[in-house]
């Protein structure tokens, strides 16, 4: 009685899921740098208009879904 071993060469498969893996990061790499850009340039343009919030940050648009008629008017003023 022999016994055989019998290898799997799986290592065409990891190389594909290895490529797909790398092109995958670098789409969501790519992305991200692009929605870093954009957000770069509201802060800039922001920040040259004067409209900076206190901390040096953008400021932010409030909800007005679940505000009274009197705290959105005060809103309005500003």
């Amino acid at each position: 009685m022999s016994t055989t071993e019998v290898v799997s060469d799986n290592t065409a498969a990891q190389d594909e899921e290895a490529d797909v893996d790398a092109e995958l990061s670098k789409k969501e790499l790519k992305k991200r740098a692009k929605q870093e850009k954009m957000e770069e340039d509201k802060w800039l343009d922001a920040l040259e208009k004067g409209e900076l919030d206190d901390t040096g940050g953008l400021k932010r648009k409030r909800s007005t879904k679940a505000m009274t008629a009197r705290q959105v008017g005060e809103i309005n003023r500003l």
